[in-house]
């Protein structure tokens, strides 16, 4: 389990990852669990929601993990690799907040901050992709040291700067998830989680964030998240 803790005017979070079991006390306090294994017990003094994402199996061979990809995706990396796009591990939190922010921005979802990613203390690793010396997509993963598994917390690529081709930029981000996966996989890892599904949904865009994932071929997991009563409210009121 991966616990991270925040606090918001003097006010303190927890956020518990992957956990195997649910302390029962924790309903007393700010907490959520996430990422849950649906067949774990809970009480009835937590808010539950079911969640979904997606699992890369890290343990098949690498020619087995790119025969799960689609044929687009398989032609997209291999493409990548002809234009030289290099892979970086261990981007700086610098380079990433710069260029994930101005992605963010322009996409109009949450921006990160330096202080958040630093919550995530050793269990965070920054990944990205550069074509001639300029980055063109970077990752951010939650790093399940325990269970083997890696978690996607954040994407972002250039996409909307007019100095490198579009389609270039593109195929960099699905280089760089085949080489992040491999990096893992070469590192004894187990899961390559895609960081969550909008399962179901009627948004567009989201409909095209779940396609893109699912087109690297990974199974459908349904987990849950748990929230404390209070965690609800706090998140309520921030809203």
């Amino acid at each position: 389990m991966i616990i991270v803790k925040r606090y918001y005017k003097g006010l303190r979070f927890s956020q518990k990852w992957f956990s195997q079991k649910v302390n029962s006390f924790d309903c007393l306090t700010v907490t959520i669990y996430k990422q849950l294994d649906a067949s774990v017990k809970t009480n009835s003094f937590f808010i539950k929601k079911d969640s979904y994402t997606l699992h890369s199996d890290l343990t098949l061979t690498e020619e087995d993990i790119v025969k799960k990809f689609s044929s687009t995706i398989r032609n997209e990396i291999n493409r990548a690799q002809r234009e030289n796009c290099s892979f970086k591990l261990n981007e700086t939190k610098e380079n990433f907040i710069s260029i994930y922010n101005d992605f963010a921005s322009q996409r109009g979802i949450a921006v990160v901050t330096l202080e958040k990613l630093n919550d995530y203390n050793d269990n965070l690793i920054l990944t990205s992709c550069s074509i001639n010396g300029v980055i063109t997509a970077i990752h951010s993963y939650l790093v399940d040291y325990e269970n083997k598994k890696i978690r996607l917390l954040h994407s972002g690529t250039q996409r909307f700067t007019e100095d490198i081709d579009r389609n270039m930029i593109a195929r960099s981000n699905k280089f760089l998830h085949f080489k992040d996966m491999l990096h893992f996989k070469e590192q004894g890892f187990l899961t390559y989680d895609w960081g969550g599904l909008a399962y179901k949904t009627e948004e567009k865009g989201l409909q095209g964030i779940n396609k893109f994932k699912e087109s690297f071929g990974g199974e459908l997991i349904k987990q849950k998240e748990l929230l404390s009563i209070f965690y609800y409210i706090v998140l309520k009121i921030l809203k």
